[in-house]
């Protein structure tokens, strides 16, 4: 795994990351209903996801780690795209990415010749990688489901139902990604109807790429 922060690397194969978690929080907003037996909860829509890791380095000399370690905070990036890579083998998926991002803790520990670096980052949902998704409860005889191929350079994807399906609600819809290429991000849908859709693109499609879905009918 390769981690890079407008434009600094963080961490990769020569220095791997360690302890490396992930804590997403939905942005959520109690309220206290007059005379209800329940708070009323509302869904903001948005996400603050804290990334945290840490790298250990080997220095020469006890002062070059100290050197290091007292100005590393300094040197670090404060904000900006935060790229997740795979090396070896996985070296051509997709990366994952997030586009707002900022470092908020820089916290060697010095141990000798050794410094051992946890950085925290605060940013938003990620995109990229080859996800395999979530795939919605499916017990209701009303759900349609379906991969649909991309036209090459296309930045939408027509979408006809196997069955007219009452009142559809998308509950999954995931990217089929492309190794190696340079893969749009899927930005929702339009023109939801019984009998199909469109999923809406962010950039062009390459050859391969994919979008796998799943509509339940809204009246269950």
């Amino acid at each position: 795994m390769k981690i890079s922060l407008a434009g600094c690397l963080l961490a990769d194969a020569s220095t791997p990351p360690a302890n490396v978690t992930l804590d997403g929080v939905r942005v959520l907003e109690l309220v206290d209903m007059a005379r209800a037996a329940s708070k009323g909860i509302f869904v903001r829509n948005n996400s603050l996801n804290t990334f945290q890791f840490s790298v250990s380095q080997v220095f020469a000399t006890n002062a070059d780690a100290e050197d290091y370690a007292f100005t590393l905070e300094a040197m670090a990036p404060l904000s900006g795209v935060l790229q997740i890579s795979q090396t070896g083998a996985a070296a051509g998926r997709a990366p994952l990415v997030c586009p707002i991002a900022a470092l908020s803790t820089v916290a060697p520990v010095i141990q000798g010749v050794r410094v051992t670096t946890t950085y925290s980052i605060s940013c938003g949902r990620f995109s990229g990688g080859n996800p395999p998704g979530l795939i919605a409860d499916d017990t209701t005889p009303d759900t349609v489901r379906g991969n649909t191929n991309a036209a090459a350079g296309a930045e939408t994807i027509p979408v006809q139902f196997p069955a007219a399906i009452a009142n559809p609600i998308v509950t999954s819809l995931v990217a089929l990604l492309v190794a190696g290429q340079n893969n749009p991000g899927i930005l929702g849908v339009s023109g939801l109807t019984a009998n199909g859709m469109v999923i809406q693109l962010d950039g062009p499609a390459p050859a391969g790429f994919a979008a796998s879905w799943q509509v339940n009918s809204g009246t269950n």
